[in-house]
């Protein structure tokens, strides 16, 4: 079995990225919204598509790479395909793509009930650096809260290696620099 192709999409895409987005989230985002955030500079869009798979467009991924930071705003994967590292893929896709576009950290929210996601991004090599309370609203109105993760896109070297921290980009405790 081959693996689903991952490639950058614009604007032009932004009716099939709300399609997959809409099918893989409650809240839902609209083309228009879409070809706005693809409008803004340092974004990307990634497209997953399948030709075994109907509809071709199996899955999305959304990130942002401004000022040498990263951020994943969205990735997704339509459910009838989920399981076949479609998601791995384009979190793979997205990591490189954010590198390569400047990025030495890429930084994402996820909810703290979202279980699949949450080891997608612990086998990529992401840590927890934060916590927002009550940051989405579901359906249904309850408040959950988002694991703030990061994860460092420079190349991993000896024994000091880590994963990048919201505190390296910020400042750690009390405004000092994190290692004085």
């Amino acid at each position: 079995m081959t693996g689903p192709t991952i490639r950058r999409v614009g604007v032009a895409h932004a009716e099939v990225l709300a399609a997959v987005q809409a099918a893989c989230f409650a809240e839902v985002w609209s083309a228009s919204f879409m070809a706005s955030l693809l409008a803004q500079p340092g974004s990307v869009a990634l497209l997953a598509t399948d030709a075994a798979a109907n509809p071709e467009a199996v899955g999305m991924a959304l990130f942002r790479a401004v000022a040498g930071e990263a951020e994943l705003l969205a990735i997704g994967v339509l459910p009838a395909v989920r399981g076949r590292r479609t998601g791995g893929a384009l979190l793979d896709a997205a990591l490189a793509g954010a590198a390569q576009d400047g990025a030495h950290a890429m930084f994402l929210e996820v909810a703290v009930d979202n279980g699949p996601a949450w080891a997608l991004y612990r086998r990529a090599g992401f840590v927890q650096v934060g916590r927002r309370t009550g940051y989405y609203r579901r359906p249904d109105g309850m408040l959950v809260d988002a694991l703030i993760l990061s994860r460092s896109l420079l190349p991993r070297v000896g024994p000091e290696a880590r994963p990048a921290r919201a505190d390296d980009c910020f400042g750690g405790p009390n405004g000092t620099q994190w290692g004085q």
